[in-house]
């Protein structure tokens, strides 16, 4: 049993969930995975796969369910604040399983657009997009992507640009001294999550921090807002985070 109330969602799943799964992969031929019916997507499926595990029983949240013996392993950190050596030794084990997928590529400078999700957008991304363009970023949508092609592009990615949501978990899959851009909202000092796993990973964090485009927003809400970007600070941005520090 790998789930908590948040598993389900793609960034607790890859974070949270998976290393802990990993601690004890070596075991695995000899359980059954059981999660709740929320859980049966298709990133949580993929990842379930790559550690060779088929026998998955999903259960109605409305169900009591009978196990005759049950592990449950722990955490292996607090959520978002992962243990350093074990996250960077997953991520490898992930990349190492995958290798034979790691063939799709679209470019060494990536932006990612949340347009396509449900929430939480830039409000100006026009202007955005006609800046990162400018500076040879592609821009694309991870909705676009089957999972292993998002990691096979983010694997292949040295500069990484995008807004604080799920999709910024995928730096899981750069490699070490490339470099990650968050656009983020202001004043919010709690949501350092992608600081956390960057740190973690040996890559180059950056951030800047983005005004709230919705008037009544309240952090009790959730995350519903949008932000707006000051396009002339995220240009001299920019102009520091493309240094090329490649070759040292």
């Amino acid at each position: 049993m790998l789930f908590d109330t948040s598993s389900f969602g793609y960034c607790h799943w890859i974070s949270d969930s998976l290393p802990r799964l990993y601690v004890m992969r070596e075991q695995l031929t000899n359980y059954t995975i059981l999660l709740p019916e929320n859980h049966n997507m298709p990133h949580i499926l993929n990842t379930l796969h790559v550690f060779g595990i088929k026998d998955v029983v999903f259960f109605s949240m409305n169900q009591h369910v009978f196990v005759p013996k049950l592990d449950l392993p722990t955490h292996s950190s607090t959520s978002g604040n992962p243990r350093p050596k074990l996250y960077r030794d997953f991520r490898q084990f992930l990349l190492e399983k995958c290798k034979d997928k790691l063939n799709f590529k679209l470019g060494d400078k990536i932006y990612v657009s949340r347009a396509k999700s449900q929430r939480r957008h830039i409000s100006n991304e026009a202007e955005v997009l006609e800046l990162v363009q400018k500076n040879g970023f592609k821009v694309i949508y991870f909705e676009d992507y089957t999972f292993f092609e998002q990691m096979s592009l983010m694997y292949h990615t040295k500069y990484f640009i995008s807004i604080h949501g799920a999709g910024f978990t995928n730096i899981t899959f750069m490699q070490a001294k490339t470099k990650a851009l968050e656009l983020r909202l202001e004043n919010d000092s709690n949501n350092n999550i992608y600081y956390a796993l960057a740190t973690a990973l040996q890559i180059e964090y950056w951030y800047q921090c983005c005004a709230n485009s919705e008037k009544n927003y309240s952090f009790r809400a959730g995350n519903p807002y949008n932000l707006t970007v000051d396009i002339k600070a995220l240009e001299q941005t920019l102009l520091a985070f493309l240094k090329d520090n490649f070759k040292k």
